[in-house]
């Protein structure tokens, strides 16, 4: 079949999530497409195609389809072992660049996409990837040789555990799991099918991951110049509770560009 021929075949599909598949496929850009809708796809391609098609019917994310994923402007790897990155974190991003840290500390660093976008675009700083996951780290470690990062180092550790008492940080990083266990109301049947479970879920209010951050801080003394978070749309007096009790006078919370409060940032 040509490419006009498809779409046509498969007009009832997203012609964004068609378009994704096509441009794998072919390994083309997108001009290209649009400018060769008599382009006869390969009967290998066509299978290609068709399997495709059928997992994404199948509710499956087409990032883990095409094991791919778009951020901050970098192509990023990513399979079901990590969470798919979300534009929102782009923000976190933004964040954490304009404080120019030398040295950043990511915690749950999931497929890499904060660690290796701090890297990338903060060539003198060196990072530091935490997960507690083998198997998130291997595709963290993968995303940064695919972007050639020097300044990137990486650990399995259950959060501080693995780091020396008194480690100190110019920025610690976070976008941890921090959905409740029974809140699943406003989440896609594909995310809640797909995804990594631990990636997403942190207790009955969603701020377990932070409760043990927080804890963990102390236990260890460690220190930073700056923290930045992510948490949920829902949880802003919970985290205001939270960080009362140990950071008091020296927190500011941040709403994301469709003015949802989602940031926290403290400084020392």
């Amino acid at each position: 079949m040509t490419i006009s021929e498809i779409k046509k075949k498969y007009k009832d599909l997203s012609s964004i999530d068609l378009e994704v598949f096509l441009l794998n496929i072919l390994d083309c850009d997108k001009s290209t497409l649009f400018l060769s809708p008599n382009l006869k796809l390969t009967k290998n391609q066509s299978k290609k195609l068709e399997k495709y098609i059928a997992r994404r019917l199948n509710n499956e994310p087409v990032s883990y389809i095409v094991n791919q994923k778009e951020f901050y402007g970098l192509n990023f790897y990513v399979n079901k072992t990590v969470l798919i990155p979300r534009p929102e974190t782009e923000e976190l991003v933004d964040l954490a660049l304009k404080l120019k840290p030398k040295t950043i500390l990511d915690l749950g660093t999931g497929s890499g996409c904060i660690a290796c976008s701090l890297a990338k675009f903060l060539p003198n700083s060196q990072v530091t990837a935490i997960d507690i996951c083998k198997r998130a780290l291997t595709v963290a470690v993968k995303n940064a040789d695919n972007l050639s990062l020097k300044n990137i180092s990486f650990l399995q550790s259950d959060i501080f555990s693995k780091l020396k008492d008194g480690s100190s940080f110019d920025l610690i990083i976070t976008n941890p799991p921090y959905i409740k266990t029974t809140e699943n109301s406003h989440m896609s049947t594909e995310t809640l099918l797909f995804e990594p479970k631990k990636a997403l879920f942190a207790g009955d209010d969603g701020l377990d991951i932070y409760k043990k951050i927080f804890s963990q801080l102390k236990a260890k003394n460690i220190t930073f110049n700056h923290f930045l978070g992510e948490f949920g749309f829902q949880q802003k007096n919970l985290m205001l509770n939270l960080l009362e009790n140990d950071f008091s006078g020296k927190y500011t919370l941040l709403k994301d560009l469709a003015g949802i409060t989602r940031f926290v940032h403290i400084t020392k």
